[in-house]
């Protein structure tokens, strides 16, 4: 490639054209937000019973006790709370230590339909019922639940 008179004009501006092309932009502002995301479900109103001779169990904050009898059944109820402005859609799920002489359901209404969640701002009652089959031996059985989303 020869250099023509022309091509030298050209490159004396390329430097030129690259630093007002370069001042014009640079930034003038810059920022950035700290967003702290908190959990929107919480747990409270814990309670056990004992529904067939309707014995309350003494719970503390999460964890409860309860005494009852073989062919027996119980509950535990508690309040699920949504605090976000929108729905959110938990599970909550219960397991016993004795699936086969003791099993565990779950119930609560979680809204219109099936997937939905609990509303913004709302609150449920989960309800968790097991029944001590007659042929459980003297034991203690450990119901644990959970919820997650």
């Amino acid at each position: 490639m020869r250099l023509t008179h022309r091509r030298l004009l050209l490159l004396a501006f390329l430097p030129l054209v690259l630093i007002v092309g370069g001042a014009a932009a640079y930034t003038v502002l810059s920022g950035s937000t700290s967003a702290k995301v908190q959990e929107p479900l919480s747990v409270s109103n814990v309670a056990a019973v004992d529904t067939s001779s309707n014995t309350p169990g003494t719970c503390s904050q999460d964890t409860c006790s309860l005494t009852m009898y073989a062919g027996e059944s119980g509950q535990v109820t508690f309040t699920l709370s949504n605090a976000a402005s929108v729905t959110i859609v938990p599970t909550v799920t219960a397991t016993s230590s004795d699936p086969t002489n003791v099993p565990v359901t779950v119930a609560f209404n979680k809204g219109p339909g099936p997937g939905q969640g609990i509303t913004a701002q709302s609150s449920v009652t989960v309800t968790i019922s097991f029944t001590a089959s007659q042929s459980t031996p003297p034991e203690t059985v450990t119901i644990t639940w959970s919820v997650s989303r």
